[in-house]
């Protein structure tokens, strides 16, 4: 009977102290209608639905943007050969060594695109995006 009893009690000691803990946790905060009201808007599951849309917008607009400036990039390339691979070559009767390589190699490269026409998609994508980021600034405004 002993055996049943200790989970049991455990078990019930535990709970209480779980709800004690809970209970302790919680704090009455003391707020203004603006505070509230504010705290209100910010939890709004629309507000923050419009707040994500309009970040869509942006994004739109900026990559809208980007199709229309130039794309500029840059590489290099750097290898340091430790032991370069060579030949022996009977040349004239004598033994040439002959070197495939160098100890240092470098490579470099710069290019520049601009889209000059592309029959007017360009400007068309970004007045659109453009026009949809205005349309979420009005959504929510209201």
């Amino acid at each position: 009977m002993k055996s049943k009893t200790i989970p049991i009690i455990l078990i019930h000691v535990v709970v209480l102290l779980i709800a004690t803990v809970s209970v302790a946790a919680q704090q009455t905060i003391t707020l203004t209608l603006v505070d509230a009201l504010t705290r209100a808007i910010e939890q709004n599951e629309q507000y923050l639905i419009s707040q994500a849309e309009q970040r869509r917008a942006d994004a739109l607009v900026a990559e809208a943007r980007a199709d229309a400036l130039p794309s500029l990039s840059f590489h290099g390339n750097y290898i340091r050969t430790f032991e370069i691979p060579e030949q022996f070559v009977e040349f004239g009767g004598e033994t040439q060594s002959l070197k495939f390589g160098y100890e240092h190699m470098t490579n470099w490269g710069f290019s520049a695109r601009q889209s000059l026409f592309s029959g007017g998609r360009v400007f068309a994508a970004w007045a659109a995006a453009r026009l949809y980021n205005k349309y979420t600034k009005q959504l929510r405004r209201q």
